[in-house]
């Protein structure tokens, strides 16, 4: 995704200050002053965003709303940046899912998807669509566990017996939508995850022009603030 991007002018701030304890003092307050304003607003624009995910976002995750970082401006880089946190130990970021929130698009595939599909065999580059036949946790979601579960299923098949799980593929014999079942006693089955299109969404989480709009709003008082401290502690370059 795309960082939140800065379009700013303090011109005015500076000429205060100029005037009241010079130029040139001013001047070598600047670089500290600017770094930190810089810092303090990317730091609101994170909250900011935050805030705009649990409005327009359906109960999200802890994931999700901890997703994002605030990158510390400096004197010498003079920038800062609200960001999606990389990748962890299990490769997945949530910029994989948040792209198509932010500028709309087709959803990618989800790990536990492609692990599901992988381990039936087939339905490879679809998404799953949970059934009323799996619980779900306080956000809506799947639990990992039932979908652990799922997974260890369909690695045992034609080991698991009557009560094993496994993919239906397309044109199969009993006539099932594709997907993945489980069998239950008596010779019955029923549907887990039903294979679809990914899902196509319209742009309803505008990350950068959210941002972008905050920082413009934020930065010149935090600018005012950060170069008056400046001033008023005397900092040295």
């Amino acid at each position: 995704m795309a960082d939140v991007m800065l379009s700013l002018d303090v011109k005015a701030s500076i000429r205060k200050f100029e005037r009241e304890v010079g130029a040139e003092f001013v001047r070598r307050q600047l670089p500290f002053a600017t770094a930190l304003a810089l810092t303090q607003t990317a730091k609101a624009v994170l909250g900011d965003e935050r805030g705009e995910m649990q409005s327009r976002f359906d109960r999200p995750r802890a994931y999700t709303l901890n997703s994002l970082r605030a990158v510390p401006a400096t004197k010498a880089t003079l920038m800062a940046q609200v960001r999606v946190k990389d990748a962890g130990a299990g490769g997945r970021s949530a910029a994989d899912y948040l792209q198509s929130q932010a500028t709309g698009g087709t959803r990618p595939v989800k790990a536990f998807e492609t692990a599901l599909a992988e381990a039936g065999g087939g339905g490879r580059g679809q998404a799953l669509m949970p059934t009323r036949a799996l619980p779900r946790d306080a956000t809506g979601n799947v639990p990992k566990g039932t979908i652990g579960a799922a997974l260890r299923n369909l690695k045992k098949r034609g080991k698991a017996g009557r009560r094993g799980a496994f993919e239906a593929k397309p044109g199969n014999k009993a006539g099932l939508t594709p997907g993945i079942y489980q069998r239950t006693a008596r010779h019955g089955v029923r549907a887990l995850f039903i294979f679809a299109a990914p899902p196509a969404y319209t742009a309803r989480f505008p990350f950068v022009q959210l941002g972008t709009a905050a920082a413009n709003r934020r930065f010149p008082r935090e600018f005012e603030a950060a170069l008056a401290r400046a001033i008023r502690t005397g900092r040295p370059l």
